[in-house]
Parts: structure tokens; sequence; C-alpha cells
């Protein structure tokens, strides 16, 4: 159901964070920096912080809150 290799990648890396800490706390909250994300997620270096925000993470949010748990 997900529309990108983006999403999919991040709604595993998320699960994956949340199954780590979920005894601890429901509510999580994750931060790393541009180039990490750069890493993680093979973002070609073309693009621009407005490019990764626009279309890597916020159509990754918006299909794993349509789509997910």
């Amino acid at each position: 159901m997900l529309r990108s290799d983006y999403s999919i990648r991040m709604y595993e890396w998320l699960k994956d964070e949340y199954n780590k800490h979920k005894r601890y706390n429901h509510n999580i909250e994750v931060v790393y920096k541009v180039d990490y994300l750069r890493d993680r997620f093979e973002i070609p270096k073309s693009y621009r912080w407005d490019n990764i925000k626009d279309r890597i993470l916020d159509k990754a949010r918006e299909d794993l809150l349509k789509h997910t748990d």
C-alpha cells in the first residue's frame, strides 16, 4: 500500500526504532542529521534540503499516516 521505496524504508526504520523503545515510552521522537538521512535512504547528493523534505519526508509521512499503524 505504500507508494514509494522511501515510505517503505521509513516505515521499517521507524517500526524498528519503536520496537527498541516501546517498553519505555509509547511516544518516540527521532532526530537525525540530513547527512545521516542521505546515507540511510540513499538520497542523491543533487537533492537539496527542500527537495528531501518535500519529495521524501513529507510524502513518506503522508503515506505512513494513511496506510500504516
